[in-house]
């Protein structure tokens, strides 16, 4: 695997769960001033793992037909505009819808950029490999929490969710510009045709 796409794959996973940590610690704080009773707080996070749950296997199917970048970008960009829409919302059912649609973006990013590292590490790294990503994952999701409570300290409660949508913007154009377009299953049949045909 060449260290460029891999240090892109390192920072979106960093990025996309940075981004999703940063507002942990207020999102009950938010749903509350919504007027969310129990079930409504239970609803909202479950509805992101819902979601996402739903769309994963969706995803990871058609990424295995048509390539993985393609994915990840269209997740990324779902992320950065979804976290404008958190100070938006203004009743406990459109913060549900929000968040639903963040898992949705979530679903998108982080199972593909699994995939993707998968299909491209050198065999017998993959476990190094993924390793490193999963600990992107968790490092993200750490900083992510400490991140929002510097930026609700100094700067208020919205830049938290601008923060996030930043964040997303910075690493979907990195995505787009740097990451390499990957072949999808259909291409891949098509080379290993031309291949077989090659050699007899």
């Amino acid at each position: 695997m060449r260290r460029s796409t891999f240090a892109i794959l390192l920072i979106t996973a960093f990025s996309s769960m940075i981004g999703m940590g940063v507002i942990a610690p207020f999102l009950p704080v938010f749903a509350k001033q919504h007027g969310a009773n129990g079930f409504w707080m239970g609803f909202i996070f479950a509805g992101f793992g819902i979601s996402r749950g739903i769309i994963m296997p969706i995803v990871g199917r058609l990424s295995d037909r048509i390539g993985r970048k393609i994915f990840v970008a269209g997740g990324l960009f779902l992320f950065t505009v979804i976290s404008l829409f958190y100070p938006l919302a203004n009743s406990i059912f459109t913060l549900t819808i929000v968040r639903m649609v963040h898992g949705l973006a979530a679903g998108m990013i982080m199972p593909i950029v699994m995939a993707y590292v998968g299909d491209l590490a050198e065999e017998g790294k993959e476990g190094e490999f993924t390793g490193a990503v999963n600990m992107m994952f968790y490092l993200g999701l750490a900083a992510g929490p400490f991140l929002g409570g510097m930026l609700n300290h100094y700067f208020g409660f919205d830049s938290v969710f601008f923060a996030m949508s930043a964040l997303g913007a910075v690493t979907f154009l990195i995505v787009v510009v740097f990451l390499p377009k990957d072949k999808g299953l259909e291409a891949r049949k098509q080379e290993a045709v031309r291949s077989f045909h090659s050699l007899i």
